[in-house]
């Protein structure tokens, strides 16, 4: 960079800030401030759709607003950058993904160390069981013992729908392929069909923000604190024992032992997780 560009730096090296709606979206308001931003010495902007936006989200006015929007930045020369959902983390698009869609719904592997502390329809959706010995060592049951006092459970748990974070639905299993399908077709097709030949240089593209799998604590909103999770989906059984060539339900017990001859389990179950996240 030469001190001419310095003194005066081109878009690319400005600040690009996140330019958060949340209200209603008018298109007067949109080109004020994109043109405020312009004098104020911005390159651009990402538009973020965030709590308190009032209009209906990737529906018609929504993509009035993003056009007015890139219409802008072609007049004041900035960049406007598309963000992929509605708030964050990405993968829900607003709630529409697992909308009517409980298979879409995000998934976790819980485990209970006391069985006797859970329901029967909780415990209808066990897939194992554990027994700690005396001497500390942990074995995995498949069967249900008669009593599960003391004996740990795995089980699978679908995040709670009703959240307002996702526009009353739930987050969506970015390991099943099919709702990953669904949130492309839902944002990405939809702005490439709406402004397929205005991507280029006043509309670079579109960010992803941290699109996850359940993290090992628990679900967001409504859904249990305090148990140990890891990240599930319907077909993840399956799709680990075709990597690695084994079942992990009878290795289960590893994920919670910090055993050393669970090592390779441990790593083999972390690489399925992001190898199946990455081809989903």
């Amino acid at each position: 960079m030469n001190l001419k560009e310095f003194i005066d730096p081109p878009k690319q090296h400005r600040p690009i800030p996140f330019w958060s709606l949340n209200s209603e979206v008018s298109s007067s308001e949109i080109e004020t401030q994109i043109r405020d931003m312009k004098k104020k010495g911005f390159g651009g902007c990402i538009i973020h759709a965030a709590p308190g936006l009032k209009t209906p989200y990737l529906e018609d006015d929504w993509m009035q607003a993003i056009r007015k929007a890139q219409e802008a930045g072609d007049e004041y020369k900035v960049e406007i950058w598309l963000h992929d959902d509605d708030r964050l983390p990405s993968g829900s698009a607003g709630g529409k993904i697992t909308a009517n869609h409980d298979e879409f719904l995000a998934q976790a592997l819980i485990w209970e160390k006391d069985g006797s502390n859970l329901g029967a329809e909780i415990l209808e959706l066990a897939i194992a069981y554990t027994k700690t010995n005396p001497d500390g060592v942990i074995d995995i049951l498949e069967e249900a013992p008669e009593d599960l006092a003391g004996i740990g459970v795995f089980y699978v748990h679908r995040s709670a729908r009703g959240q307002a974070h996702y526009n009353g639905e739930g987050y969506a299993d970015l390991l099943n392929p099919e709702a990953v399908k669904a949130f492309i077709e839902n944002t990405y097709e939809k702005y490439t069909g709406r402004f397929a030949y205005d991507f280029g240089e006043f509309m670079p593209g579109i960010l992803t923000d941290s699109p996850q799998v359940n993290p090992t604590e628990a679900l967001r909103g409504e859904d249990r604190r305090g148990v140990l999770s890891f990240p599930w989906s319907t077909s993840f059984a399956k799709y680990f024992e075709k990597l690695h060539s084994y079942n992990p339900i009878g290795q289960l017990y590893h994920l919670i032992s910090g055993s050393e001859d669970g090592f390779k389990f441990r790593h083999d179950f972390w690489t399925a997780v992001n190898e199946g996240f990455l081809e989903a």
